[in-house]
């Protein structure tokens, strides 16, 4: 958790909507992006490269059902569009909800 409370609000909100197994907060520790490395490489999602050559360095690959590949399908959702970035499609929250049934 944090100590930010609207974070906190924010993110139980999230998880009451999208029901996750399980949420993860980052804290930038070394610990745990080595964790988190070790579970990726283990997973095959990264692929650990030559540790003399380039340490700490890994490789990956997006799959093929990413959904990048529909990205007219993806939007996000703020209450101001200029927060969305320029590159992006973008709809306010209320209407996300209602897509989203």
């Amino acid at each position: 958790m944090s100590n930010h409370e609207k974070l906190n609000a924010w993110v139980q909100e999230m998880a009451a909507m999208c029901q996750p197994d399980k949420i993860v907060w980052i804290d930038g520790s070394d610990a745990q992006r080595e964790k988190l490395a070790a579970e990726a490489v283990a997973s095959g999602e990264l692929i650990k490269l030559n540790q003399k050559k380039h340490p700490g360095c890994y490789y990956h690959r997006t799959a093929k059902n990413d959904v990048a590949r529909t990205e007219h399908l993806t939007y996000i959702c703020t209450s101001k569009q200029e927060d969305a970035g320029p590159t992006n499609n973008w709809m306010t929250p209320e209407d996300g909800y209602r897509r989203a049934g």
